[in-house]
């Protein structure tokens, strides 16, 4: 919202250079008729001249310094190093593993730890929550079966044998198997023929 609502902005850097003395005359032009209208670039411009001043003094005065070779030398390399994309390295899952911890896990540690804390109690919940599963053996064990349903499964285990007897003794004609006998070639044909 402030950026929206500053009219003002455009002309702060062209102030900042005024002060430093390195702005073009057509441009410094500008800058002028604009402070001639706006006091609160006039307190800007007044400010960034506190600033400069010193700093133009400082020039001046170490203009008569050179730096030595070695440190020419340094300069150059550092800038043409600057100018050139830096090459990957490859890195090993356990440094990534460790960059990944610094910059994800430590900052928020403790809320993670709050996180794992409640999803511990959420698993420990579930789990006594559950029925868990009886096998056939702890089902015997623990009851014992009713009377009634003993001689309920009697009677019909009782009558499942006698129809499965009754079945396999005696074949139906439907079941038996058809035997069937090849014809010879001529009475096929005669077959046809008719």
């Amino acid at each position: 919202m402030k950026r929206l609502f500053d009219p003002c902005k455009r002309h702060r850097q062209n102030l900042a250079w005024l002060a430093s003395g390195a702005l073009t005359d057509s441009e410094s032009r500008q800058a002028l008729e604009h402070l001639a209208t706006c006091p609160a670039c006039q307190a800007y411009l007044a400010e960034m001249k506190s600033v400069a001043a010193p700093l133009l003094g400082m020039g001046q005065a170490f203009a008569t310094l050179e730096p030595s070779t070695a440190a020419r030398a340094r300069w150059a390399a550092a800038i043409h190093t600057a100018g050139q994309p830096e090459l990957k390295r490859r890195r090993s899952i356990t440094g990534t593993l460790r960059e990944w911890y610094a910059e994800v896990f430590w900052p928020y540690r403790r809320i993670w730890a709050s996180l794992a804390t409640v999803w511990l109690v959420i698993c420990a919940g579930q789990f006594s929550l559950q029925d868990h599963p009886r096998t056939p053996i702890q089902m015997a064990n623990s009851s014992p079966a009713q009377p009634q349903i003993m001689t309920a499964m009697k009677e019909r285990q009782m009558i499942l044998s006698e129809l499965l007897a009754d079945h396999l003794t005696a074949p139906r004609e439907a079941d038996r198997p058809k035997v069937i006998v090849p014809r010879p070639q001529s009475e096929r044909a005669a077959i046809v023929a008719v």
